[in-house]
């Protein structure tokens, strides 16, 4: 007679064929990435000269771009292949990712919705004068469809897929070994990731921010910039380590870094205008013009985001802090609760 005496999993539908479209999807999402990448890098290539003022750009503000194209490249690449191959660690990434990938969408939806005619009506005269009837509001159209596809269709489809308890049931009878990503649950994962992110891309900022910080009041720049950067990346990674971990120390100090920097940041661009941070990042005059008749430099919007953003990440990490205090709680959960594997 058998001592085991763990219960049947019932049977399933193996979600195999829709883990290799879905990994085919997100290598296709890395391949464009790679392709926006070298775009971006080949426009430094070409001579500017016989460009409009406005559409000049130098090559530190390209930089960012190009790093994001490498970075999301790798991360797609890489979750491609894993999904394929029906690895635990991807799936529980991409449900990760799907999540912050979404939520940051519909904000981009939002700041688009609200800049775009701001942009359009920034455009010179003579430009819009060879334009045919409608076809500004013709673009804007596109282009909210596009970002809304791109940023809210697209990761929430992956969701749809990735959050059903039978993809999660083939990458586990598929992949047997338990992985890195499930000694926490989820929404830390999520946490711990957002705040790895952030400790990667700080350094990056001083390639082409001259190491600008707002600081209480004002912005500093220089020795003192680049220092305040440095430690607060540092920081960063620590709190990722031990949010990772489930120390409740780590929770603690990220409410307080992250109370510091929302408070630092609201009084500071609350009497310092976007003007006067762009101006000290050494960006190109023509491109200062530009976003001055776009109206992008209105601190009214400024101060509302960075508001409303801390508010979101405070209300997420007190959701969270559940997950310290609950040690034993489950593991492999999704954003709303435990994976269903009936």
């Amino acid at each position: 007679m058998s001592n085991d005496s763990s219960p049947a999993i019932p049977e399933f539908r193996d979600q195999r064929i829709g883990l290799i479209i879905f990994g085919a999807l997100q290598l296709a999402i890395g391949c464009f990435c790679v392709l926006g990448a070298l775009f971006t890098s080949l426009l430094l290539l070409v001579n500017p000269s016989n460009m409009p003022p406005e559409a000049q750009v130098d090559a530190k503000m390209m930089l960012p771009g190009i790093m994001f194209y490498v970075l999301v490249a790798i991360l797609f690449t890489t979750l491609g292949f894993g999904s394929i191959l029906a690895k635990r660690w991807a799936w529980s990434l991409t449900v990760v990712i799907s999540w912050l990938w979404m939520i940051i969408g519909l904000f981009a939806v939002i700041v688009l919705v609200l800049v775009m005619p701001s942009v359009m009506s920034a455009m010179p005269q003579q430009g819009r004068a060879n334009l045919p009837p409608g076809s500004l509001s013709a673009v804007m159209a596109i282009s909210m469809i596009l970002v809304g596809i791109f940023y809210v269709v697209l990761p929430g489809s992956f969701l749809v897929f990735y959050q059903r308890s039978a993809t999660w049931e083939t990458c586990r009878r598929r992949d047997p070994k338990a992985r890195w990503t499930e000694r926490c649950p989820l929404p830390l994962l999520a946490l711990a990731i957002m705040l790895g992110y952030s400790a990667l891309w700080l350094p990056f900022q001083l390639l082409y921010g001259g190491g600008v910080a707002p600081f209480f009041g004002k912005l500093v720049s220089g020795a003192a910039g680049v220092v305040l950067i440095l430690a607060s990346a540092v920081i960063m990674a620590f709190l990722a380590w031990g949010i990772y971990g489930r120390k409740m120390a780590a929770w603690w100090g990220t409410l307080v870094f992250w109370t510091f920097w929302g408070v630092s940041a609201s009084i500071t661009f609350s009497k310092v205008g976007l003007l006067e941070l762009y101006e000290m990042m050494e960006i190109p005059p023509n491109q200062l013009e530009l976003l001055k008749k776009s109206g992008m430099l209105d601190g009214n919007y400024l101060i509302a985001s960075m508001i409303g953003g801390f508010v979101c990440a405070l209300v997420f990490l007190l959701w969270v802090r559940r997950y310290f205090v609950t040690v034993h709680g489950p593991v492999t959960s999704s954003f709303f609760g435990p994976i269903d594997h009936q």
